[in-house]
């Protein structure tokens, strides 16, 4: 796992809204990794799907957490919320927060909870292009039930410097990590020899 493990194996709720063949492959890895680091895992996803995890990982389903998810709608969030606490988990994780005013408006609606959360963004682009992600990402990282963002890039350095300098981020709660690798090395591999790549073109 590229991001800091927790300190201490818990229980962990990964969250993933659309669950498409991209998100599915980072919700696979992500949960793998906190397998390894001996957490007992949920998964919850807002539509349904097929993939295989890891033994002892339990898969939870909310009819509707999937139907307010299908119309990104705030009220998804709060659903989350009640099964956290249904199933006594210390942690939230949302794979791919696409829009962070959608969790801040829900974490400001419900009373203070008593778990941490974390969510995963990929790439600098929303910052930049979305000025109401901007906003809401920067208040999420100030936000005391924010344990973690993991901001995922090809440079996570750069990353890191062009965040500190937008002055609104607090970046005690944000990890700036490559992204993650979804497919195995070595369905790449062709051979250690240059001139076999070229000559599997003509074969």
């Amino acid at each position: 796992s590229a991001h800091r493990p927790l300190s201490m194996s818990i229980k962990i709720l990964v969250v993933s809204e659309p669950p498409s063949s991209f998100y599915l492959k980072y919700l696979t890895l992500f949960v793998r990794a906190l397998v390894k680091q001996q957490h007992t895992v949920f998964v919850l996803a807002g539509q349904p799907y097929t993939t295989s995890f890891p033994k002892g990982v339990h898969k939870v389903a909310s009819t509707q957490f999937e139907y307010f998810s299908r119309s990104y709608d705030e009220q998804g969030f709060i659903e989350v919320f009640a099964l956290a606490k249904k199933l006594q988990v210390r942690h939230i994780h949302f794979c791919r927060l696409g829009y962070p005013q959608r969790l801040y408006a829900a974490l400001s609606t419900v009373p203070e909870l008593r778990m941490k959360i974390s969510f995963s963004v990929f790439g600098m682009t929303e910052i930049y292009t979305r000025p109401i992600f901007r906003k809401y990402l920067a208040l999420l990282s100030r936000h005391k039930t924010i344990g973690r963002i993991l901001m995922h890039s090809n440079e996570p350095r750069g990353t890191t410097l062009r965040l500190k300098k937008e002055k609104i981020f607090r970046m005690n709660s944000i990890s700036c990590v490559h992204d993650p690798v979804y497919e195995d090395p070595r369905d790449y591999h062709i051979g250690p020899d240059p001139k076999i790549c070229t000559q599997s073109l003509y074969d």
